[in-house]
């Protein structure tokens, strides 16, 4: 059989390799001439500020110094509710605190889906102080540059607030227990990274990277409180049966407006809603820029001790039994906490355009604190709290948490150990005797002072 016969490409082939030299040429030439200058349209709506993010494409900050401002645009925006202006005015704080000095502020909002969480985050997003952080697989990455730049995330997010709109999909990351162990660390300010493709291990000192992650209920499944949990918590409360229909009515409406729009470029978001992210981020730069007022606000001396019994109520509160049925009983101590939450209140005095801590402020700081503390050590606590005479029995325990009689058993053992629960008759002094739990001195007091604040500033 012969062999089918190729036909060699000719020197006149203009996308051959034997092009000649001047054929190169005008092909480049030819090419060059389709190239066209951006539209105008497109350069307007490419935001410049340096931030990242789905809203930060395309929006950029509008100059807002008033907390009021801000919040009203928000009402024009959305339906918007109490628990929201709380949830938002915690998130301001924490971007606020990002340079300043100490204990680092790393907060989850919980919330149902749909709730407006990840809208408050991608206002955030606007602004050039706040960075998106989402698909991660880490914090190093031991790679640098042709001149020795460090591709490390670390470098890219230093002196930046860093913001996970769907903290789900993290929590669902293979990576995740890594992500979380390099975080405490973080949150410390130093960490060094040893890597196989360099000789020397390298260090980062002087980081102030704040962090919130916005997610369901779901996420906190991942419990990292026996491992000194380094995250305040912030509860986006769902609205009432009432609410409900009014906010769905702004929402058909806007669905109605955006439908009848077409979208122009990369712009994905207009009207009220623009205008809301749009002052986020312009809020967020001045309150970077204006640091300087923190050390003008005033705090009350009894305003620090509730900070300081807060501090020791969710330490109490967020302690956990040790996995294994061996295992430590441990309780954090509640340093970092005290330190959070002064933290936290001074901000939110700053955030609100506050010379001076007062009511409201602390209000907000002991919503986080009692979010914070949110679990089964909690509702245990509430039910001794409403109980008669602040004592229950194990049965009734089980009843009321709706939780299986051994595991309730080793929850009360645990805080037995840990000095928050004591039983009213030691066990084995009569056979079949069963004892109830009570409070100790100290978690009675504790509770006491926190419940009294809450009604009284309720």
């Amino acid at each position: 059989m012969r062999r089918p016969s190729i036909a060699k490409p000719t020197q006149t082939a203009v996308t051959g390799r034997f092009a000649t030299l001047e054929q190169r040429l005008a092909n480049a030439l030819r090419l060059v001439s389709w190239f066209k200058s951006v539209p105008a349209d497109w350069v307007s709506k490419v935001s410049s500020n340096g931030a990242t993010g789905p809203a930060a494409s395309t929006l950029q900050s509008k100059p807002c110094s008033d907390y009021r401002s801000l919040m009203m645009g928000w009402r024009k925006a959305m339906k918007w509710r109490q628990h929201m202006d709380d949830v938002m005015s915690v998130m301001l704080a924490v971007t606020a605190s990002t340079v300043q000095q100490g204990d680092q502020l790393f907060l989850m909002v919980v919330g149902d889906p749909g709730g407006g969480k990840t809208r408050m985050c991608d206002g955030l997003l606007v602004s050039k102080h706040c960075h998106s952080l989402e698909y991660l697989t880490g914090f190093f990455s031991g790679i640098k540059g042709p001149n020795g730049e460090d591709y490390s995330l670390i470098n890219r997010v230093n002196r930046k607030c860093m913001i996970t709109p769907e903290g789900d999909i993290m929590m669902q990351n293979p990576n995740f227990l890594q992500i979380m162990s390099e975080s405490r660390r973080i949150f410390d300010g130093t960490i060094s990274a040893s890597f196989k493709t360099q000789s020397e291990d390298k260090t980062y000192g002087g980081l102030r990277t704040p962090w919130i992650i916005a997610g369901t209920p779901a996420m906190l499944e991942n419990d990292q409180a026996n491992l000194g949990d380094r995250f305040l918590k912030v509860y986006l409360e769902s609205p009432l049966q009432s609410e409900r229909r009014e906010i769905l009515q702004r929402i058909s409406r806007s669905a109605l407006a955006a439908v009848q729009i077409q979208a122009e470029g990369q712009e994905l978001v207009g009207g009220k809603l623009k205008e809301a992210y749009e002052l986020t981020g312009g809020y967020v730069d001045w309150l970077r820029n204006n640091t300087n007022q923190l050390s003008e606000i005033t705090v009350e001396e009894h305003y620090l001790e509730q900070c300081e019994n807060l501090a020791e109520f969710a330490a109490f509160m967020r302690a956990r039994p040790p996995r294994e049925d061996d295992g430590v009983s441990t309780k954090e101590e509640p340093n970092r906490l005290g330190h959070q939450f002064v933290r936290l209140m001074c901000c939110l005095a700053f955030v609100l355009n506050k010379k001076a801590v007062d009511d409201d402020v602390m209000r907000r700081v002991r919503k986080v604190a009692m979010d914070t503390s949110r679990g089964i050590v909690l509702d245990i606590t509430n039910i001794l709290r409403m109980s008669q005479n602040q004592h229950a029995s194990t049965k009734s325990l089980v009843i009321y948490t709706e939780l299986p009689d051994a595991k309730v058993q080793k929850i009360t053992r645990f805080l037995k150990r840990i000095g928050a629960l004591r039983p009213s008759v030691e066990e084995g002094v009569k056979r079949g005797t069963k004892p109830l739990w009570g409070f100790t001195p100290l978690l009675k007091e504790l509770v006491l002072a926190t419940y009294d604040e809450i009604e009284t500033n309720a």
